[in-house]
């Protein structure tokens, strides 16, 4: 009786860890989290998009994708002399994150014209810098980057990552946005339960 009930504590620890602690994963795919329809064929200002908790937003010239290729949900980012950020609506505890990009063709954007990204835990008061050299490699595939950076406590907007572009005018698709969170309080509970278990089993 005892085993059985070790094995039922194990399994809804494992299950509570893999509930709480999965990851946010965005491909921008949901019409109604976008601000607006229009965005379908022309290039647009101060696009919005909101989801999972987090808000999306590309300061200058974007367009919403649809081009099968340059996609990997419904729709991508299509950016062009912008800023792109995503900002934490709630506060929480973090450990990483990354974006999948890639070239909007074989030429841009270039080495000469490469994109930034960087992402902050103070709400822009500090910047660290994942790569400043994004460029067109392989227009034909994804290419994520990221940075983990240990378990962090956050505010509400706190936690912003941000990709720039050089103002050239080289486009560069967004696709995907993944951030890593902290095991939830229910995960842990399951857990140190199973440990009690265990203890006195022995």
């Amino acid at each position: 009786m005892k085993r059985i009930m070790l094995l039922l504590l194990c399994g809804m620890a494992l299950m509570a860890v893999g509930a709480q602690a999965s990851f946010v994963k965005i491909d921008f795919s949901e019409d109604a989290a976008w601000a607006s329809d229009s965005l379908l064929s022309s290039y647009a200002d101060d696009v919005t998009y909101e989801d999972e908790g987090w808000s999306f937003l590309a300061t200058d010239d974007v367009l919403r994708e649809t081009t099968a290729d340059r996609r990997i949900g419904d729709y991508s980012w299509r950016l062009r002399d912008s800023v792109w950020t995503a900002v934490n609506d709630n506060a929480g505890s973090w450990s990483g994150f990354s974006i999948q990009v890639r070239g909007w063709s074989t030429t841009e954007p270039s080495a000469n014209n490469p994109w930034t990204l960087d992402y902050s835990l103070d709400g822009g008061a500090n910047w660290n810098l994942v790569s400043d050299s994004i460029a067109s490699t392989n227009p034909l595939d994804w290419e994520t980057y990221g940075a983990n950076f240990g378990l962090t406590a956050v505010d509400a907007g706190d936690f912003v990552v941000r990709l720039s572009s050089p103002n050239e005018g080289d486009r560069l698709n967004l696709g995907e946005f993944t951030a890593v969170p902290e095991p939830g309080t229910v995960g842990l509970l399951a857990l140190g339960l199973l440990g009690v278990a265990y203890r006195r089993r022995r």
